[in-house]
């Protein structure tokens, strides 16, 4: 089992450049816009484009993972991620890169869905938390690299072309799809799923009460993460700094949450997990307000919010874990379920987000119903119970 740190190793390389992938269209907003000729309602309904489309493809992730084993699956769904990102390159309106974004959506989840069950499996007891710290991190890391690196290195490095970044992003997760491939291995599973009904898993999994506590909170989740870090470089360009500035100041978010990743979740004791989700939701309400006040308080606002948020899916997925309805084995249904809660979510945010700044011309609503979510999963968190008593 001491390979389980290469397998967490080659896990969050795979998860790290998903993370680059989802997050490469937010810093290239104004060039896609103008070249395109797309409107802001159009653009948020592009960058929602691939919840949906995860959404069922989180169900038959969990399923297939769970009978086929990570190593083959993770890498499929790698070249899935690979090709919707590189097939951008080809865009010529709202409809085509509409599509080209939602294919993002079919590999996404394996990824998402994959590197949760691989924890499970090779890690247990105390070193669950710190792996799950670690390996949510990843997406963490590469999307502060394309919001940071994207209009400051990549599009200068293509010729300021948004076709060949994409292109790049493409090939980046192209590359750490192979090096997975080559390092990774799967771990023999019991026969759970083959033995009983999936059906009666299902029932069993989301009757338990911490679980539906949970399910709620990633949809709620999802839509705070989504709705605010895909527009948050448009934002910041539209209080009047520059697309590379906006881009930097978009990556503090990661910047920020990354040591709260690693070191949070495996901090927290079991019987607290609900009282720390329900305080980091109401920071992170907080942390969107007052990014959104603007001016000197930009900064502060997107350090709180990125200290808190970020710790919200770690903590909700150790819980999952712990749930006793919830196996090693069955891991990869219960993920699938809890991704598609948390796309919904996902999906919801950046189309809000992009349907009220087009129709009232500012950012203004779509933050205040981002904020009044956050304080109602502040409010359903707080009374979780200890996994030991879940039923």
């Amino acid at each position: 089992m001491k390979y389980r740190w290469v397998i967490l190793a080659m896990v969050w390389l795979v998860y790290a450049a998903m993370g680059s992938a989802m997050s490469s269209t937010a810093p290239l907003v104004t060039p896609i816009l103008s070249d395109l000729k797309i409107s802001y309602a159009e653009m948020g309904v592009i960058l929602g484009s691939w919840q949906p489309v995860f959404i069922p493809f989180s169900l038959i992730a969990g399923v297939i993972l769970d009978r086929w084993g990570i190593r083959k699956t993770l890498f499929f769904a790698s070249l899935i991620v690979a090709l919707s990102v590189g097939l951008r390159y080809f865009a010529t309106g709202f409809t085509t890169l509409l599509i080209m974004t939602a294919i993002f959506g079919i590999g996404g989840p394996f990824i998402s869905i994959g590197a949760q069950k691989a924890v499970s499996l090779w890690f247990t007891g105390r070193e669950r938390p710190t792996a799950v710290g670690i390996y949510m991190t990843a997406p963490s890391v590469g999307g502060m690299f394309a919001l940071a690196a994207t209009n400051s290195l990549i599009m200068p490095m293509t010729g300021y072309s948004w076709r060949l970044t994409f292109v790049f992003y493409s090939l980046l997760a192209l590359l750490f799809g192979f090096v997975w491939l080559v390092f990774s291995r799967d771990i023999k599973q019991t026969a759970e799923l083959t033995q009983a009904s999936l059906w009666s898993v299902f029932i069993k999994i989301i009757k338990a009460y911490n679980v539906r506590i949970v399910l709620i909170a990633g949809l709620i989740t999802g839509l705070m993460i989504h709705g605010f870090v895909q527009w948050l470089p448009k934002m910041i360009e539209y209080s009047g700094v520059s697309a590379e500035t906006a881009g930097y100041l978009s990556s503090i978010v990661s910047a920020v949450g990354i040591p709260a990743t690693l070191f949070l979740p495996r901090m927290i004791p079991n019987r607290l997990r609900g009282r720390f989700l329900a305080l980091f939701a109401f920071l992170s309400s907080a942390g969107i307000l007052i990014t959104a006040i603007g001016s000197s308080w930009v900064i502060v606002g997107l350090i709180l919010y990125g200290a808190a948020i970020v710790v919200l899916f770690p903590l909700l997925t150790v819980v999952l874990m712990d749930a006793p309805q919830v196996s090693a084995e069955t891991m990869g249904l219960a993920g699938g379920i809890f991704f598609a809660f948390c796309q919904i979510g996902g999906s919801l945010g950046p189309m809000l987000m992009g349907i009220t700044t087009g129709s009232t011309g500012s950012f203004l609503a779509g933050i205040w119903t981002l904020v009044i979510a956050g304080l109602v999963l502040a409010s359903i968190t707080f009374i979780l119970r200890e996994s030991k008593s879940d039923s």
